[in-house]
């Protein structure tokens, strides 16, 4: 299992507060994605496609990184239900700068 923890806020449209409730959370990454269908955290607002090098960010399952992110804050987690809630994208997109990788 590939994991990750996020210890810096990743540069978004989101409120402060749920970007800083990111730090600390652990989740799976995926490294074999296509960029091509993914959201960057930091594009959640303006839904902007973007695509970006494998070396540059972790790509995790939206499913997983929101399920970290409940157990860490219920607010936060919320805030992605009610903004987000029947988009269609897949994947949350973590800088690798942003994160720790875990072994």
């Amino acid at each position: 299992m590939n994991r990750i923890k996020v210890i810096h806020p990743t540069m978004g449209d989101e409120p402060e507060w749920v970007l800083l409730a990111w730090i600390g959370v652990i989740m799976e990454f995926y490294t074999e994605i296509s960029f091509s269908d993914s959201v960057s955290l930091r594009t959640v607002k303006n839904k902007s496609i973007i695509e970006c090098p494998p070396e540059g960010v972790y790509a995790v399952k939206i499913s997983e990184a929101l399920s970290a992110l409940r157990e860490k804050s219920a607010a936060a987690f919320q805030w992605y239900n009610d903004h987000v809630k029947g988009e269609k994208f897949n994947v949350f997109i973590f800088d690798k700068n942003a994160c720790e990788l875990l072994t």
